[in-house]
Parts: structure tokens; C-alpha cells; sequence
């Protein structure tokens, strides 16, 4: 009764809530409403990339957390098809955060329009930036629960960390380098040998080390107000 009742504890922190899916669902429909009420009223298609690509691909790291948590609980341990759905999942999270540095286009594209656009466009942007980020955070969170549910505590955290710290090497390859996630599995040698060579940079370790640090102060600060419940020695959570 009482493994039953860790498993079903366990469950309940790393399934998918339908609830964060239904909210963020309406916020990418409010952000794809703003930016079709702007192609109406301005006859411009100014930010159509806020839409498409980059907050579509956003949710396929959310997607790809969810899928990894249900083949976790339904086979109870990790498989060769989760690694695999991890890898992927890796590949595709730094557009969660990409989309961050996406407001810099504000001051170029509405430059000379009136204050009430360029607010108009500056929340749009905004919007756009918390909803794919917010894909980002509840990702990394269900995965975080479920190495620590089966690693245990320090290996989880450490594990949160690196991602972290790579999704920040990944936003710097696809906005400086203009490098995208498909090109990893078509590109993978010309991708590494060239984000290793700018990663010298003293520009690209300043802005892979702020920006990390953003990113990973925001989701520390969220997982100290929401922590997974900590895995005891007996294997408890």
C-alpha cells in the first residue's frame, strides 16, 4: 500500500497538468490574435516569425516532457525510447528561451511608429516571450521531478543546471549564429566545430553567462516556491 501510494505521489508531480496545458494553449491563441488583429489593422506581417516558428516550436518541448513522462510511469524505468525522447527533447528546448531575446527586434521595426503601436508591438512580444518560456519552465520542471524521482536529489539539480547552461549556449548559436534546431541532426559536426570555435568569444561567454544566469535565476526562483517533494533514502518522495 504505501509503494502504491509513493508511486501514485510520484505520479502526481510529474503528470502533466491539463489545467497549465489549457492556460498556455489560450495564451498562444491570445499572442496568434494580437499578432492576426496587427496584419488586420496595420496590413503589415511585421513579427509573423513570433508565431511561426518560434512559438510553435516551443511547444514541442512541452509536448516531448509530457510523452517522456507518460512512457516513464507506464514502464516504470527509464528506456532506450526515453533517452532517445530526451535527446530530442534537448535539441528543441532552447526556443523555449530563444524567443526572449526576440523583443531587441522592438526597437528596429518600431522605430518611428506611433507610442501606441510601438506598445502594441512591445506586448505582443512580450506575451509571445512569457508563453514560450513558460512552455520551457513547465518542461524542464516535469523532467527535473522525474530524474529526481529516479536518481535521486543531487543528480536531478545538477541535471536542471546543465540544461540550463546549455539551453543558453543554444540561444546564442541560433540568434548569433542563426543555427536551428533541425540543423543538428542534418548539420550536427559543422554545427559543434562552429559554436565551439565562437564559444572562445569573449562576446559569446558574456551573453551565454548573462543570459543563463537569467534564465536559470528565473526557474531557480520558481522551483524554490514550487520544489519537487525531496527524495528521502528509502526512495520516497
Amino acid at each position: 500500500m504505501a509503494e502504491r501510494n509513493t508511486r501514485a505521489q510520484g505520479q502526481g508531480v510529474l503528470q502533466p497538468s491539463y489545467r497549465i496545458f489549457i492556460v498556455l494553449f489560450l495564451c498562444s491563441c491570445i499572442c496568434a490574435g494580437l499578432f492576426a488583429t496587427r496584419v488586420v489593422v496595420m496590413d503589415a506581417w511585421t513579427y509573423r516569425w513570433l508565431i511561426v516558428p518560434n512559438l510553435m516550436l516551443a511547444w514541442i518541448p512541452f509536448l516531448l516532457s509530457e510523452w517522456i513522462g507518460r512512457s516513464y510511469w507506464t514502464n516504470g524505468r527509464v528506456k532506450a525510447t526515453t533517452w532517445l525522447l530526451g535527446v530530442v527533447w534537448l535539441f528543441f528546448y532552447p526556443n523555449c528561451s530563444y524567443i526572449l531575446t526576440d523583443i531587441a527586434h522592438v526597437g528596429y521595426f518600431s522605430r518611428g511608429a506611433k507610442p501606441t503601436i510601438a506598445f502594441y508591438d512591445l506586448t505582443l512580444n512580450v506575451m509571445t516571450a512569457i508563453t514560450a518560456w513558460l512552455l520551457g519552465v513547465f518542461s524542464l520542471y516535469r523532467l527535473h521531478g522525474l530524474v529526481l524521482r529516479a536518481m535521486g536529489n543531487v543528480t536531478a539539480h545538477t541535471f536542471a543546471a546543465v540544461i540550463l547552461g546549455l539551453s543558453s549556449i543554444g540561444v546564442y548559436m541560433g540568434r548569433f549564429l542563426r543555427w536551428n534546431s533541425w540543423d543538428l541532426f542534418t548539420r550536427p559536426v559543422h554545427v559543434l566545430t562552429s559554436t565551439l570555435e565562437a564559444l572562445v568569444q569573449q562576446d559569446a561567454l558574456l551573453f551565454v553567462t548573462s543570459f543563463g544566469l537569467l534564465i536559470g535565476g528565473l526557474y531557480a526562483a520558481l522551483y524554490i516556491w514550487n520544489p519537487h517533494p525531496t527524495r528521502t533514502a528509502e526512495g520516497d518522495v
